[in-house]
């Protein structure tokens, strides 16, 4: 009777299955990632989606929708560049070795997340958080083109999730699919607890009496059942099967060691991670636990260490039940399978000390998918149900995510544990180990990520060689940030950062300087302050490569360094333009007389500070409301270091270098324009030294872009450009002031006066013809014999026109101007008898052009005896009227 309604049952399903197909092409198909099984039968794929159909074809409706699970196929292109990076790397040598596979299945899974073929996923714990961390992995980000793998799961909690919809999982896997997100006030909710799965020691029902034998309790022949069961432990064969070829499966196996061995790292204890190094000859941890481990490994599933390696899991598999080994240590979802075989009759038990690792598979939803996210939110939790956790528990033997440890207090849980009594008594005592978490030592220590691409190899290499060092190099990398000991600092590195310095000294030097020789008329003609602040900006560019590294240190510092790079740019920039600007707007002032007021150093400087403080602000207000973190280059390098970078990076290096380039061609026009109208005044070229540094700024600054895209092969061109603007800096500097400090120290002031003028006389402080102040090029003395020549010209013409002005005056200013001019021209004679008695005694092949221009003395004085009889006519005027 049972057969007959069974098989009523099977036509049953069979008419359905065939109805659905017949209307399959009017649903539309909801595609499913899958992850692969670890037992990869020929029909498993297949198998699954008709399983899965059959029980919502009876038990649900999907809203017209069909189902199907398929897996991630990687292309040729996933994971290429990781796999060369570490293979060849370009820029230090290391000996990190990586899981090939596991860049390649990653890549193939982001590459779907980002596209709209798959709309929901089924992701472990392993890879669905697997990017977060404090500290980004820079390098990773940038390969897999990701910031966030959480930017590609639709929040659960923007379509209405209710406790009702999820109080059958138990808690603690439910809160591993929320993600606490810095930018978000509450938790986001992101993955659906879809099953979960744990590690078991099977045996054959026969050797029960040494269930408990990898707990390395004392052996002896009275707890042997046989001769031929104490003869089987002893053999070279081992009697253990693992599938040590799966790199996570060795992860596994490393971490249940320590935790049962050891009972450590405790969370929040950093000190239980020190078993993880070596520190010095008397305390070598990690020597004892990996040869411990290894001995262990050996030990049990055999010496030929390199064939336990290459087994897989389904190797493994197949080698218990053929009779092969003793021992299986599998996962729990085995456990269905293997007693439904009627050639074995096995038995189960926890591992040592009932410690295990802990996989939990979520359901994702994809927010690049196409479909309506209601629709597919409502289907998610059809496929997390309770409902069809039991089916596939009874048809698929998955461990359903009830509360199996309280199985009593839940009517689920309590009708799973009915029927699968062992499952659920081992997992009543489980210590879980979440592998995802295992070796989170503390902020800086490197995601998962990275920690499984790197881990597990190494742990494979030192079993291989029997040798720790990689796992040792590859700790110390992953787990903290480690000083960078001097002996490890290569040379050139050393050479190149004690030339910077030494150029900033320079630099620091001349700043000192010019504030202190400020008062020097060949000083005050290139406006001391302003160059100042050029030269100020020149040190903080040139530092930046200090505080970028020093950003790291928080989110704060990383936030703050952007406006710093701001500041340093308009520092070089706005002085500069401010001092060509002014030799710009005199030589193409259409007044033959300009009192400066609109270009005086004061004014100048008030606007550079205002532009200078609107631009902190405004960027202070973007770097506060951007999204900064702190990322690595990790186990691409030897050591790890953390770097400051910024969501839109690129973004602001380009604001950055168009911004220069406008500044860059705004000076280059002034300064082109400024020449052709001054070759009549005076010499202006060294404007075009200046601009040099402009143009060696932008390169500079553009070399940050290349260094934003984090290629290592980038940082070649970045040295080479930093080289070029530390030169460029110092030459500019050179130009700018140093060549007048260097005349100032031959030619040092005197009892507050130079040349026998004092350096407090107002005209030293007012601007007139820049062309008499501008020039470095010194003329030849039979150059000044001739321009000495042109000037006693320009004076008896001046003098003529004084007199023609003097007489045609009123007779109210004419005595006042009769008196101040005769008073002008005496001591203008003094000036010039004072100078040619000075000049006299000079042997120097070369005169500079400030001394030997009577014309300064003279046109200044003028402009101060027209401004006096103005003001003098002003009071005539007001006392008339």
């Amino acid at each position: 009777m049972y057969k007959i309604y069974k098989n009523i049952i099977n036509i049953l399903y069979f008419i359905i299955f065939c109805f659905n197909i017949v209307n399959a092409q009017d649903k539309k198909v909801i595609n499913i990632l899958l992850s692969r099984p670890e037992i990869n039968e020929s029909r498993y794929l297949e198998n699954y989606n008709q399983i899965i159909k059959e029980y919502f074809s009876t038990r649900s409706s999907l809203n017209n929708y069909d189902i199907n699970f398929s897996f991630c196929e990687p292309v040729a292109d996933d994971g290429k560049d990781i796999i060369q990076d570490y293979e060849h790397p370009m820029f230090f040598s290391t000996n990190f070795v990586l899981d090939e596979d596991y860049p390649k299945n990653f890549n193939c899974t982001i590459r779907e997340l980002k596209e709209s073929k798959f709309d929901m996923m089924i992701l472990d714990n392993n890879f669905i958080f697997s990017d977060d961390s404090f500290v980004k992995s820079i390098y990773l980000n940038g390969k897999y083109l990701i910031r966030r793998i959480t930017d590609y799961y639709e929040d659960l909690n923007d379509h209405g999730v209710k406790e009702e919809d999820t109080k059958h999982h138990d808690a603690d896997i439910l809160n591993n699919g929320h993600f606490k997100d810095p930018r978000f006030e509450n938790k986001r909710f992101f993955g659906l607890p879809y099953e979960r799965d744990f590690n078991l020691l099977y045996y054959h029902n026969k050797y029960e009496a040494i269930k408990d034998i990898l707990s390395e309790k004392e052996l002896t022949k009275d707890n042997l059942n046989t001769n031929v069961l104490y003869d089987s432990y002893l053999e070279p064969g081992g009697i253990l099967s693992i599938g040590l070829k799966d790199y996570d499966e060795i992860l596994s196996a490393f971490d249940e060691f320590i935790s049962y061995k050891y009972g450590i790292p405790k969370e929040n204890d950093v000190k239980s991670f020190d078993i993880f190094y070596n520190r010095d000859q008397n305390n070598k941890k990690l020597d004892e636990l990996f040869y411990s481990f290894r001995n262990y490994t050996i030990k049990y599933s055999g010496q030929n260490i390199e064939k336990t390696l290459e087994t897989t899991p389904e190797q493994a598999y197949y080698s218990f039940i053929n009779n092969e080994k003793i021992f299986l240590k599998g996962k729990a979802s085995f456990y269905k399978k293997l007693i439904d075989n009627p050639n074995i009759a096995i038995l189960a038990n926890s591992l040592p000390d009932n410690f295990s690792t802990i996989k939990e598979k979520f359901l994702i939803i994809n927010n690049n998918s196409e479909k309506p996210k209601n629709d597919l939110v409502k289907i998610a939790l059809q496929l997390t149900s309770p409902e069809i956790q039991l089916y596939r528990a009874e048809v698929l033997g998955t461990i359903p995510t009830f509360d199996l440890k309280n199985f009593n207090k839940n009517e689920y849980s309590n009708a799973y544990c009915t029927k699968n009594p062992v499952i659920c008594n081992i997992f009543k005592d489980i210590k879980p180990i979440q592998v995802n978490k295992f070796f989170k030592k503390n902020k800086n220590t490197a995601n998962f990520m990275e920690i499984r691409m790197v881990v597990p190899p190494a742990i494979k290499d030192g079993l291989i060689k029997n040798n720790d060092t990689v796992l040792e190099e590859t700790f110390l990398n992953t787990l903290d940030l480690e000083p960078i000991p001097m002996s490890d600092m290569k040379t050139p590195i050393v050479i190149i950062n004690g030339i910077n310095l030494i150029g900033i000294l320079i630099l620091v030097i001349a700043i000192i300087m010019v504030i202190r020789y400020r008062k020097h008329p060949y000083l005050k003609a290139i406006s001391p302050y302003l160059s100042c602040l050029t030269i100020l900006g020149m040190i903080i560019s040139l530092s930046f490569i200090y505080i970028f590294a020093l950003s790291s240190v928080s989110k704060t510092a990383c936030r703050l360094s952007y406006v710093v790079k701001v500041t340093s740019i308009n520092l070089i920039y706005l002085p500069m333009i401010s001092i060509i600007f002014r030799i710009y707007y005199i030589y193409t002032n259409l007044s033959k007389v300009n009192y400066g007021k609109k270009v005086n150093d004061k004014r100048l400087i008030r606007y550079v500070f205002i532009i200078l403080i609107l631009f902190i602000l405004i960027c202070g207000m973007v770097a506060f409301n951007d999204d900064f973190y702190i990322g690595t280059f990790g186990t691409l390098l030897p050591l790890r270091l953390n770097l400051c970078v910024y969501q839109n990076m690129l973004l602001y290096y380009l604001f950055a270098n168009i911004y220069s380039v406008i500044m860059f061609i705004s000076m280059i026009v002034m300064t082109i324009k400024t020449i052709q109208v001054s070759r009549k005044f005076g010499e202006v070229k060294f404007i075009l030294f200046i601009v040099l540094l402009l143009f060696a700024s932008v390169v500079y600054e553009i070399t940050f872009i290349f260094l934003a895209t984090f290629n290592f092969n980038n940082i070649y061109l970045f040295a080479i450009a930093h080289g070029v603007y530390l030169i460029s800096s110092l030459y500019c500097a050179y130009l700018l002031v140093g060549s007048r400090l260097l005349y100032i120290r031959k030619h040092p002031i005197k009892n507050g006066t130079y040349k026998g003028n004092s350096v407090y006389n107002d005209y030293f402080n007012t601007t007139i013809n820049l062309a008499d102040f501008i020039p470095l090029k010194k003329d030849l003395k039979k150059d000044y014999n001739k321009d000495m020549d042109r000037e006693d010209e320009k004076i008896n013409k001046n003098k003529n026109k004084n007199r023609n002005r003097s007489n045609s005056s009123n007779s109210h200013g004419s005595n006042y101007n009769n008196e101040y001019i005769n008073n002008y021209i005496n001591g203008y004679n003094d000036y010039l008898n004072s100078y040619n008695n000075t000049t006299n005694h000079q042997n120097e092949e070369y005169i500079d052009p400030i001394e030997s221009n009577p014309n300064n003395y003279f046109f200044n004085q003028s402009l101060k005896m027209l401004s006096n009889e103005n003001d003098a006519n002003n009071n005539f005027y007001n006392r008339r009227n």
